[in-house]
Order: C-alpha cells, then sequence, then structure tokens
C-alpha cells in the first residue's frame, strides 16, 4: 500500500471512528440510537480502535500518555460494556471520548454547562435536536 492509500484509509476510518464515538457525546444522538449503541461501541474497538491506536504514533509525546490512557478506557468500555442508565459509567465514557479527541489535537467546542447539558458534542447548536435532522 502506497503512502497516499495509507493516509486515506487512516483518514477514513479516523473520520468513521469519531462518528461512532460522537454519538456518545451528543445527548440527542444517543437517545435515538440507545438500541444500537452497544453494538456501536463494539464495532469502534473492532473496526476503528485499530487506526486509532495505529495514528497515535502520531500524536505529540507530550499527549501520547493521555491518549493511551483515554483508548484503553473507551477499549474496556466497549469489551465490558456500557450501562447507559449508570450515569456514572456513561460519564466515564463520555470523559474517555474527549480525552482521546483532544489528545489528538481535535478541535472540541468551548461549551457551558447549560449547553453541554443539551448536548456535549454541540452544544444548543446540535443538529440531532427535534425537528433539527430527519
Amino acid at each position: 500500500m502506497d503512502t497516499g492509500d495509507k493516509a486515506t484509509r487512516i483518514a477514513q476510518a479516523m473520520g468513521e471512528g469519531l462518528n461512532c464515538l460522537g454519538v456518545f457525546l451528543c445527548g440527542p444522538a444517543l437517545r435515538r440510537m440507545r438500541a444500537e449503541a452497544p453494538q456501536l461501541l463494539r464495532r469502534w474497538e473492532t473496526d476503528y480502535a485499530p487506526t486509532f491506536r495505529e495514528a497515535a504514533a502520531g500524536v505529540r509525546r507530550s499527549n501520547r500518555a493521555k491518549l493511551d490512557s483515554a483508548l484503553s478506557r473507551i477499549s474496556s468500555a466497549a469489551i465490558t460494556g456500557v450501562d447507559l442508565d449508570a450515569p456514572e459509567q456513561l460519564a466515564a465514557l463520555r470523559r474517555a471520548i474527549r480525552e482521546a479527541i483532544l489528545a489528538f489535537e481535535f478541535p472540541m467546542p468551548d461549551l457551558t454547562p447549560a449547553e453541554a447539558a443539551i448536548c456535549e458534542l454541540h452544544g444548543s447548536a446540535c443538529p440531532m435536536l427535534e425537528g433539527a435532522y430527519q
């Protein structure tokens, strides 16, 4: 596989993997996809986690330990499962996802607590709010 093909494969898998994880940060999306959430997290583990770990090699050394820890916690949640009705389990998963995204230096919105209560990914601008996304 040439370098361009490898970069394309990694970028595609990272985008798809971030979409999988984003569902857990977006409250409205998680409510809509609640039944599929466990399968989505397992899919992230099998299909995308290996690429995230491969891409981690390019992360600055100062972020690497944070990223490794976050990815490990996400993988653990994928393997053992997350009880979406247990606030502490969901909060721990969301924290690990945010830490991984930030360790990769992907931008995250700066949300007020009120905005984060609506959606931890989009705030009040969430496209999944009633009527905004079909």
